[in-house]
């Protein structure tokens, strides 16, 4: 891969993708190639801004954030916002980061919402100064709490572990990831509403509309540990990696996931 990826191109072969003019009244559409080009130049601010005075001088200048290639390519399939919910300082880092760069490799022009009452926006700059779509937004428990739910029984702290990312959805709807989960592919635009329980029974990935009317026996089944199943044509099982293929996913450049997991949605 390189650079010439951003350029329009005649390709050779039966995969090959051919450019045609198309409508010339507008503006020459970007080719398939911006969203690497943005990757590229993310990856080379995020290098360049651990020296000072190359940052100062770029804010001083008006050239972060990014006004990325690709931010008015039209997105098809999956349109809805993706959220994690990070509880506190300590929940940041590599894995957290790299969870979230999954969701905009695959989703570049989407918006990602991060819900916490401790962490801020700054704590996360590197993706607004490169131009992508991320906001952290604190939530209120009771606010969310006020309508009758089945949770009047469980303490705070369960509810700030189990559920949360429920009651989010309920108000917000859209997809919501755990800091630990990294998806492996788009989004499909059919996705029906469903969850994936880790074997501690917290969420993995789940998926809701606003308002739904499914958050209610969702949260029902949570608490009596029973899996709420989505439709057969769907992937939802999501699977954890060991700590030894994650210490070779960190450092051995030729591991690769094993043939069983390349076909699902996220892991």
């Amino acid at each position: 891969e390189g650079l010439l990826d951003v350029f329009h191109r005649v390709q050779r072969g039966v995969d090959g993708k051919n450019w045609t003019f198309g409508d010339l009244t507008g503006d020459v559409p970007h080719s398939d190639g911006v969203h690497l080009a943005d990757r590229y130049r993310a990856s080379f601010w995020n290098r360049l801004k651990k020296t000072h005075f190359y940052r100062d001088t770029a804010a001083l200048f008006g050239m972060i954030p990014y006004q990325r290639l690709g931010r008015k390519m039209s997105e098809t399939g999956f349109k809805e916002d993706f959220h994690f919910l990070l509880e506190s300082k300590s929940d940041l880092g590599w894995p957290t980061n790299r969870a979230i760069e999954h969701v905009f490799y695959f989703h570049p022009n989407c918006k990602v919402v991060v819900h916490s009452n401790q962490i801020t926006l700054s704590d996360l700059e590197i993706f607004v100064e490169t131009g992508y779509n991320l906001v952290v937004q604190p939530y209120n428990l009771d606010s969310l709490l006020k309508e009758n739910l089945p949770l009047n029984k469980l303490s705070k702290d369960e509810l700030l572990q189990r559920f949360l990312p429920l009651l989010l959805l309920r108000k917000h709807g859209g997809l919501y990831l755990s800091k630990d989960t990294l998806l492996l592919q788009r989004v499909p635009a059919d996705i029906e509403e469903g969850l994936v329980l880790q074997e501690n029974c917290y969420i993995s990935v789940a998926y809701f509309d606003r308002e739904s009317k499914g958050v209610l026996g969702t949260l029902t089944s949570i608490g009596s540990e029973r899996l709420l199943e989505t439709s057969d044509s769907l992937t939802w099982s999501v699977q954890v990696l060991s700590d030894v293929d994650t210490v070779k996913c960190m450092e051995d450049t030729k591991w690769s996931l094993p043939d069983g997991l390349k076909e699902m949605i996220a892991v």
